[in-house]
């Protein structure tokens, strides 16, 4: 019966520990996608920005900002990058799209994951201004083919409708909704036409080695954030993903319980039969001297070994 008894605790331990790291990696996976889309681990951006997205609300210094999170310890990648929306035109065809000026010399898979996607051409060199990476499904309904000009027009920081020309130089493929809405501009042409300063941004994405680490980089952050300027976790910029993942965590905190229910339940039976086919040494002990407080005491002790 003890050896029964111990094979379920340990399948019942097993049970609970796989759908633990089952569950921490899936997360965490979905969590590290999540930041190399886009955001990071942690944002830093305009007080504002989170609420009432604008190109108006920028961050200045963003090269100062950049420095001060690499020195930050479990710090991975900082870029800086321009975020918005932008309206198409190529044609007698217009879609409206969201756009993200990144620096190619510096971006690479590790932060910004859709650089994989790229299944034809290429991305746009630092030096080349009109360069621009769409999205397939946008670039189908704009009747686009690589080398072919589009125009992008968006509302500057003072207000004002300005436009850019670019040349579609790769195609992201997902096959998510992506493909449908997404562009890739270079920073310094983006930087131009908005009429931002050199150094300024959006956001500045921070990415960690583990992110398990994040509440402490983005505390560290925020206790030397300069004014005007905000630090945002990811669990904040996305907060869909954050709830689902609490569901599951809570789901999967039901079963281990559950679990632990049935293996409790198994050692209660194991104990309860001992108890019952040896009431007759029960009745010497007790005949001998043994108190009930002494043998309660006994088949407690046999359950804590168990």
């Amino acid at each position: 019966r003890t050896l029964i008894t111990l094979c379920g605790i340990v399948f019942g331990t097993f049970l609970a520990v796989l759908f633990t790291g089952m569950g921490d990696s899936m997360w965490g996976k979905m969590i590290d996608l999540t930041a190399r889309m886009g955001g990071g681990h942690i944002t830093i951006q305009h007080p504002e920005y989170l609420e009432t997205p604008s190109l108006k609300r920028t961050v200045k210094g963003a090269a100062a900002l950049q420095a001060q999170a690499l020195k930050q310890p479990g710090v991975q990648a900082v870029m800086v990058r321009v975020t918005g929306n932008t309206l198409l035109a190529a044609g007698g065809n217009s879609s409206g799209a969201f756009f993200m000026a990144i620096d190619p010399n510096k971006e690479t898979p590790q932060t910004l994951s859709l650089l994989e996607s790229i299944k034809e051409g290429e991305l746009f060199k630092a030096d080349d201004k009109q360069g621009v990476v769409m999205g397939q499904k946008l670039v189908e309904n704009l009747g686009l083919k690589l080398g072919r000009k589009v125009v992008y027009t968006v509302t500057d920081k003072r207000g004002e409708i300005v436009s850019g020309l670019a040349r579609l130089r790769g195609i992201i493929k997902t096959g998510s909704g992506l493909d449908a809405g997404l562009v890739l501009l270079p920073m310094a042409a983006v930087r131009e036409a908005l009429g931002y300063e050199a150094d300024e941004a959006t956001q500045i994405a921070v990415f960690v080695h583990d992110q398990r680490d994040v509440l402490e980089v983005a505390g560290r952050l925020r206790a030397e954030a300069r004014p005007g300027t905000a630090v945002a976790t990811w669990d904040q910029v996305s907060p869909e993903l954050a709830s689902f993942i609490h569901m599951k965590v809570a789901g999967n905190w039901v079963m281990e319980i559950i679990i632990g229910i049935l293996v409790a339940a198994g050692i209660f039976n194991t104990l309860f039969v001992s108890v019952m086919e040896r009431q007759r040494e029960f009745g010497i002990m007790m005949a001998i001297g043994y108190s009930p407080w002494q043998l309660f005491r006994l088949v407690m002790a046999e359950s804590a070994w168990v």
